[in-house]
């Protein structure tokens, strides 16, 4: 298991730092087209699954494409947080609350959210208990939690293999099934309200409400 300090390493650079990061307005157009749909396709269906939960945080929001989004739909009051270092700093001079480092690290009051977001975030957390009991702890009675991850049951993984892309650290530390995600948020004290991998991705999405 990769130590604290070698995942916060590896994360504070993953976008770039402050000087070579580039925002998702100085790419290129199919960049920009493509990443916007996608990000307004995903805050449309998380106004949906929020069913009215207004204070998010996104956990893992890297360059900010779905905080953006989110904060388009002007359905939710919006915070972020993230390991990396270049994206925190354009984030916060576009007006976006972000903070950067890991959950824990943010020490945040209880039931401070409705509604916590990670796009691919579980798979790289270091110690999984704790980061759920902290998810659990900020949320308010009935929060919910909404989280995308690889599917190691997905056809590409079965199909590849070890060569399957979304295997090995320190990028990737865990691996999910649905039974296996069911069962892992039921056990961390979350009603799993549904959990599937039916896309063509290979991701699993789970949303969860908690005990």
């Amino acid at each position: 298991m990769p130590s604290d300090a070698t995942l916060a390493a590896f994360y504070a650079g993953y976008y770039g730092d402050d000087d070579t990061f580039v925002p998702v307005t100085h790419k290129q157009m199919s960049k920009r087209f493509s990443k916007t749909v996608e990000n307004w396709w995903y805050a449309r269906n998380l106004v949906r699954c929020a069913a009215g939960r207004s204070r998010l945080l996104e956990i893992g929001c890297g360059e900010g494409y779905l905080l953006v989004a989110l904060q388009r739909t002007r359905r939710f009051d919006i915070e972020g947080i993230d390991y990396a270092n270049g994206t925190i700093r354009y984030l916060r001079s576009i007006g976006m609350t972000v903070s950067q480092g890991s959950l824990i690290d943010q020490h945040y009051p209880d039931g401070r959210f409705d509604f916590a977001v990670g796009f691919h975030v579980l798979e790289h957390v270091q110690h999984l208990g704790e980061f759920m009991s902290e998810v659990k702890r900020i949320l308010s009675p009935a929060g919910r939690v909404y989280f995308v991850v690889p599917c190691i049951t997905h056809f590409s993984a079965i199909l590849k293999g070890s060569d399957w892309k979304h295997l090995g650290p320190p990028g990737h530390l865990w691996y999910f099934s649905v039974r296996a995600m069911k069962r892992f948020m039921a056990d961390h004290g979350f009603r799993v309200l549904s959990a599937h991998c039916l896309s063509n991705r290979p991701h699993l999405t789970v949303l969860a409400e908690k005990r």
